[in-house]
C-alpha cells in the first residue's frame, strides 16, 4: 500500500472555467484525492470560496494588481516602444494572489506541490518548510519567441517573461512534463538536468464515460443525419482562427446538413466573417463555459477538427478521442504523441490547410470511417490517459521527493 501524501494542486481556475491547464489540474485533482489527501488552490478566482470545498481562492488586490500591470506594461515599453506587455503583465497581476494564497497553503502544510508553470505563480508563492515543488510543464514563453505563425506580443515581453519564469523555477524540485515535446523545449530553455519525467495530462474518464452522445446532439437540436464538427476554441488566433471561416465553408459543402460547434471566446473578426456565411449554415457559438459543459456540447460531435497553431499535450483533443471522436489537426507541438495517425485520425503537415480540409470532408462523407476511427479513438485516449497508470506515475514521484 503507497504511503498517503498532503498534496496542494495550483492552477488559475477551480473548478475549470473552459479547458486548458485548469481542466488538466481538475481531472488530476479527482485522480489523486481519492487516495491522498489534496486541496487545490486557485490563483486567479474570484469566485467565494465555500465551507469544505477544500478549494482556496484568491484574485489578489484589485488596485494592487493594476499597479503592478502598469508598471510592467511600462517597463515593458521602454526596452521594446512597439511591443505589448501582454506575458509578463499577466504575470506581474497574479503575484498579489499567489502571495495571498501562500498563507492557506503553509495552513494546508502539503508535502507536495503541483504548480503549473503559466503565469509563473511560483514566482511569488512562499514554500512551505518541508514541501516539494513540482513543476507542472504546460506553457514555456519561450515557444511563443519568433514562432512564424503565431502573433507575437514582442520580444521583450517574452524576454522579460521567460526570465520569470526562469527564477520561479529555481523553486522546483522536479519537473513533470505532459509530452516528450515539452519536455525538448523545457530541456533546451529552461534546465538541461532538473530531473523530470514524461506523464500525459489526465483527463476524467469516469465523468466522460456518463455523457450521453444523445442527449447531446438533442440538446443541440441536431437531428441523426447531421453531421456536427466540432473546432475547439476556433475563435482565438493560437487555435487557427484565421482559418475557421474557409474550414467552416468548405467542409459544409460535403454533406446536406453539416453544422459546426466552436467552443470558448471568440475574436471579434472572427464574427464577422461568421456572419458572411448566412443562414444557410449553422455554427454554435456558445462562448466560454464551465468545462463540463463544454464536454456535453463536444460529446454531439461526430468530428473534431483543431487547425492549431501551437500546442502542447491538447487536453481538448485528448478528451475528445476519448468521447469517440476523431481528430484532424496539424503536425505541431505534442500532436503527434497524442492522435495516431491514420488510426484516430489524421495529422497533417504543419499549416496545410488544404490536407487539413481534405482529410475532414473524407471522415464527414464516409460514416463507416469515422465509426472505425471513433472506437480507434476512445481505446487508444483510454491507454494515454490510464488512471492507474498516471495515479502510480506520481506516487513514484511522491515518494522519491518525500523520502529525499
Amino acid at each position: 500500500m503507497p504511503a498517503s501524501f498532503r498534496i496542494a494542486v495550483i492552477a488559475e481556475t477551480f473548478p475549470a472555467l473552459g479547458g486548458g491547464i485548469p481542466a488538466a489540474h481538475e481531472s488530476l485533482y479527482r485522480l489523486l484525492s481519492a487516495h491522498h489527501e489534496v486541496a487545490r488552490f486557485a490563483f486567479v478566482d474570484s469566485r467565494p470560496s465555500l465551507p469544505g470545498e477544500g478549494i482556496y481562492r484568491s484574485n489578489g488586490f484589485a488596485p494592487l494588481n493594476r499597479l503592478l500591470g502598469i508598471a510592467a506594461n511600462r517597463f515593458v515599453r521602454h526596452h521594446d516602444p512597439q511591443g505589448q506587455a501582454s506575458a509578463s503583465r499577466a504575470i506581474a497581476e497574479a503575484i498579489p494572489a499567489a502571495l495571498r494564497l501562500s498563507r492557506e497553503l503553509h495552513r494546508f502544510h502539503p508535502d507536495v506541490v503541483l504548480v503549473s508553470d503559466y503565469l509563473t505563480p511560483a514566482l511569488a508563492l512562499r514554500k512551505p518548510s518541508g514541501a516539494r515543488f513540482v513543476w507542472m510543464a504546460h506553457h514555456n514563453y519561450t515557444r511563443f519567441q519568433a514562432h512564424p505563425a503565431v502573433p507575437s506580443s514582442g520580444w521583450y515581453d517574452l524576454f522579460l517573461a521567460h526570465r520569470l519564469e526562469r527564477r520561479a523555477l529555481r523553486k522546483a524540485d522536479y519537473v513533470v512534463f505532459p509530452s516528450r515535446y515539452m519536455e525538448g523545449v523545457f530541456r533546451e530553455s529552461l534546465d538541461p538536468q532538473l530531473a523530470g519525467k514524461v506523464i500525459p495530462n489526465a483527463v476524467d474518464l469516469v465523468s466522460l464515460k456518463t455523457i450521453q452522445r444523445e442527449d447531446s446532439r438533442q440538446r443541440l437540436g441536431l437531428q441523426p443525419s447531421t453531421v456536427l464538427v466540432g473546432i475547439p476554441s476556433g475563435g482565438t488566433s493560437v487555435k487557427g482562427e484565421r482559418y475557421v471561416f474557409e474550414i467552416i465553408r468548405r467542409l459544409a459543402k460535403g454533406g446536406d446538413d453539416v453544422r459546426f460547434l466552436l467552443t470558448g471566446p471568440m475574436n471579434p473578426s472572427l464574427e464577422i466573417e461568421l456572419g458572411a456565411l448566412g443562414s444557410a449554415i449553422t455554427v454554435h457559438c456558445p462562448g466560454p463555459l464551465p468545462h463540463d459543459r463544454n464536454l456535453k456540447n463536444f460529446a454531439a460531435c461526430d468530428l473534431v477538427v483543431s487547425p492549431t497553431l501551437i500546442e502542447n499535450f491538447s487536453c481538448a483533443l485528448l478528451e475528445a478521442q476519448a468521447l469517440g471522436i476523431p481528430v484532424v489537426t496539424f503536425d505541431t507541438g505534442g500532436n503527434r504523441e497524442l492522435v495516431a495517425n491514420g488510426l484516430t485520425g489524421w495529422i497533417n503537415p504543419y499549416l496545410d490547410i488544404e490536407a487539413l480540409i481534405a482529410k475532414s470532408l473524407d471522415l464527414i462523407v464516409n460514416q463507416d470511417a469515422r465509426a472505425r476511427m471513433g472506437a480507434a479513438a476512445r481505446t487508444h485516449a483510454m491507454e494515454l490517459a490510464d488512471p492507474s497508470r498516471i495515479l502510480a506515475a506520481f506516487e513514484g514521484i511522491f515518494s522519491e521527493l518525500v523520502r529525499n
